[in-house]
């Protein structure tokens, strides 16, 4: 993660100096900063799980608007963001068993990005695309509960799927505060549709999830 961190850390510096070399008139796109945190969980289909509860998660990273025919309202938007996700699932047999997951992904968002004129310094936009997500970390943390017995920090890499996708929607608002420089702060919900597990559990049943989030996210434009 610490490395990854460092490689979003060069791209922001490659992408600020390409943005001061555009003329205000001819812009194409917008950069910023984002933080999201969020509320995830997972939605199982096998049969005998549940899903256990939600988890308090988080993202951070560029994000980038590239206006379509010089548009300015609409936009393609996408980024490079670290996400920090996961969920709880719980299975019941005679051990009822309960697995918390931790899952780091490098997301890459791909969205239409409509936006409203100025009224005064606020603007409005909605969103709708898909999320793009590739594993980099995944840890597990079990309790089994009629035994009382919990294992903490277990390496799970090899039963999460490589890649997530999700339906991406969303909704906010941005504050222009001097020049080019907005705040704004939105609502985002994304609703995995593929399969983020890729094990079969001791009991030989293939294990089957979506992983879903919501989030408010608080960034800067530049």
């Amino acid at each position: 993660m610490k490395k990854i961190s460092i490689s979003l850390l060069m791209a922001l510096f490659v992408f600020t100096n390409l943005i001061k070399a555009q003329d205000d008139a001819q812009k194409t796109f917008v950069l910023g900063l984002s933080f999201s945190p969020s509320v995830d969980w997972m939605s199982p289909s096998t049969e005998k799980y549940l899903s256990d509860g939600a988890t308090i998660g988080y993202a951070y990273g560029i994000d980038m608007d590239f206006s379509i025919a010089h548009s300015p309202n609409y936009f393609i938007h996408t980024g490079l963001q670290l996400k920090r996700t996961g969920g709880k699932l719980s299975y019941n047999d005679t051990a009822e068993v309960s697995r918390s997951y931790k899952l780091d992904y490098i997301r890459i968002p791909a969205a239409f990005k409509l936006k409203t004129n100025q009224f005064g310094r606020f603007a409005f936009y909605g969103m709708f695309g898909l999320d793009f997500d590739i594993k980099v970390g995944a840890k597990a943390s079990d309790e089994y509960r009629i035994l009382s017995i919990n294992k903490p920090n277990i390496k799970i890499s090899d039963d999460i799927s490589l890649f997530r996708s999700g339906l991406l929607v969303g909704a906010g608002s941005e504050y222009t505060i001097s020049g080019n420089t907005k705040a704004y702060a939105g609502i985002h919900f994304s609703n995995g549709f593929t399969d983020v597990l890729s094990r079969t559990n001791i009991y030989g049943v293939k294990e089957n999830a979506m992983l879903k989030y919501v989030e408010l996210t608080v960034g800067v434009l530049f």
